[in-house]
């Protein structure tokens, strides 16, 4: 296997990861629940979102096309 396959595929699973651990994490939650969208975590939350939409956007078409 290639060793850009190989690292690409690692950065996304990391990147889900990492979203998934933040989703799931009891503050935000809590955060979201009562409504306190302006909290700190939650902006931590959406950046984490966008740092892994973009990893997607930037790793994935090149793992799809095989590159």
């Amino acid at each position: 296997m290639d060793e850009s396959r190989i690292w690409g595929t690692l950065g996304i699973l990391l990147a889900l990861v990492g979203l998934v651990v933040i989703a799931l994490d009891h503050e935000f939650l809590t955060a979201i629940g009562e409504g306190h969208v302006g909290e700190p975590i939650v902006f931590y939350v959406v950046g984490v979102v966008a740092a892994t939409v973009v990893t997607l956007a930037v790793i994935g078409p090149s793992m799809v096309a095989g590159e």
